[in-house]
């Protein structure tokens, strides 16, 4: 669901980048997810990333506060409890790299990918139609993806685009919370109590 969520996000800032018209780039799919760190390291990636918004995924982060969550629900269709290890909520640390030969719109892009998260920060099945995914383990399903920007300091940003491959381009990044995962399978179930019966020591 990790890509999924990268899909729909990139999905949601190609239609905008698109209705706004292109500069160097083509009006088509401008945002293409791939690992920056290809081409700067001269391998040719797929799809390739030549005049495009590059989306990568840096980093991966367990939101632990989430954790403490009771592991035991009711279902009241089968009148059962089940038991549940709670969801594993990830942060994830995303890099816009913007790949273009042309200084100045490369900045104007960055510009719009800025200004397009601060209209719309929020990303859920109340605003966002999910994109739908051939294996249902992989679908994205009651999701929100809240961005924030994330600026890293001088050091941390030279130690980022140094295990990148070192050649820096015109970038922002975001941290996505809270993309929840969880396999959708009961590990054990066991019934209701219904009712509790004192014995009584007084009767016979």
């Amino acid at each position: 669901m990790i890509y999924q969520a990268l899909n729909l996000i990139a999905t949601e800032l190609n239609a905008h980048l698109n209705t706004i018209g292109p500069l160097d780039m083509s009006n088509d799919d401008d945002v293409q997810i791939s690992n920056i760190a290809f081409f700067q390291s001269g391998v040719t990636p797929d799809p390739v990333i030549n005049n495009k918004v590059v989306l990568t995924l840096l980093r991966i982060e367990e939101e632990t506060v989430l954790k403490n969550v009771p592991a035991y629900r009711k279902n009241y269709a089968t009148n059962q409890t089940e038991y549940k290890n709670p969801p594993v909520h990830l942060n994830l640390y995303l890099l816009f790299s913007i790949n273009s030969n042309n200084y100045h719109n490369a900045l104007t892009y960055l510009s719009r990918i800025i200004r397009f998260f601060q209209y719309k920060n929020v990303f859920d099945q109340k605003n966002t139609p999910p994109i739908a995914s051939t294996n249902p383990h992989d679908q994205l399903s009651n999701f929100k993806l809240i961005m924030d920007m994330y600026s890293p300091s001088f050091e941390e940003a030279n130690n980022i685009w140094g295990m990148l491959g070192g050649r820096h381009l015109p970038n922002v990044m975001y941290k996505v919370r809270l993309l929840g995962l969880e396999l959708d399978l009961i590990k054990e179930g066991q019934g209701l109590i219904q009712q509790i019966k004192i014995n009584d020591p007084t009767t016979v």
